[in-house]
């Protein structure tokens, strides 16, 4: 799944059992983390920490700038030795099977709106594009136009993550988009639409020489 390339990565594990019940309580288990990228999401300190809270347990660590596909493992096949001493008990280790996990992540950066505003030519040949950089490519897309007659017509094309914008009278345009699987503000974009009212030319300075 998604997740912003400059985020706090937080994960919880729960453990069940084959018959799908979860463990109140799996602290005296050993775990192994790995990643397939450690340039992409390291897990040594002090770029990661483990913490058990008795039925659940939690990984935060720090992900890299750039962005890229990286899978994180959790295994375990031992127990911790210091635990069962604690609790006066013992058990088999390694124990089998090892128990495994993993989950692909997707590293993104930030969904941004280009351009946040323009100025359009009112003309019905005159199309003009936003598009939409980054993000997870699943967006909500929508539009006000004011005012209220037709000022414009608006499509969105997933595919390209471009919203295309047909002038078709005076007014403008504002494009919203919410990025569905990261976390992140509303993005906005408006658009004015217009006519030529006037036009104005001007001719540069001439400099004049007189020759004897």
């Amino acid at each position: 799944f998604p997740v912003l390339n400059n985020q706090l990565l937080v994960l919880e594990v729960i453990v069940y059992d084959k018959e799908r019940h979860r463990f109140d309580n799996f602290s005296s288990l050993h775990w192994k983390w790995s990643s397939s990228d450690s340039s992409l999401l390291p897990l040594n300190p002090p770029n990661s920490q483990w913490r058990h809270y008795g039925n659940r347990a939690v990984l935060s660590t720090g992900l890299s700038r750039t962005t890229g596909s990286v899978s994180i493992t959790l295994s375990s096949n031992t127990h911790q030795i210091e635990v069962l001493e604690a609790a006066g008990t013992s058990f088999q280790d390694p124990y089998s099977p090892t128990v495994e996990s993993s989950l692909s992540l997707l590293l993104k950066y930030r969904a941004v709106l280009d351009p946040e505003s323009a100025l359009v030519y009112n003309h019905p040949n005159n199309r003009f594009i936003v598009s939409i950089l980054h993000g997870s490519s699943f967006f909500y897309v929508d539009h006000v136009i004011k005012p209220r007659p037709p000022v414009a017509d608006v499509e969105y094309i997933k595919d390209s993550h471009q919203i295309n914008i047909l002038p078709v009278g005076e007014g403008h345009v504002l494009i919203s988009v919410k990025d569905l699987c990261l976390p992140g503000d509303l993005l906005s974009s408006v658009i004015h639409i217009s006519t030529i009212h006037f036009i104005r030319v001007r001719a540069p300075d001439k400099v004049s020489t007189l020759t004897s």
